[in-house]
């Protein structure tokens, strides 16, 4: 059953990468493009959000007393 089931996975994969291409997406250029260790930005996820915002705000707190 589990080979079957890998198949059928490698199948679904294959399809969604065909698809992708089609459709000029390229899922392997969008995670580097992401990664905010590149250029100092922080990342889309909204909890790296957050904490890069508490971290400014503490700074700032810090420096004004």
């Amino acid at each position: 059953m589990t080979s079957n089931y890998n198949e059928y996975l490698e199948q679904i994969k294959k399809k969604l990468d065909a698809l992708n291409k089609a459709a000029g997406v390229n899922p392997q250029e969008n995670m580097k493009i992401q990664n905010p260790s590149n250029n100092g930005m922080p990342g889309n996820d909204i909890f790296d959000m957050l904490g890069n915002g508490a971290k400014i705000w503490m700074q700032r707190n810090n420096n004004s007393e």
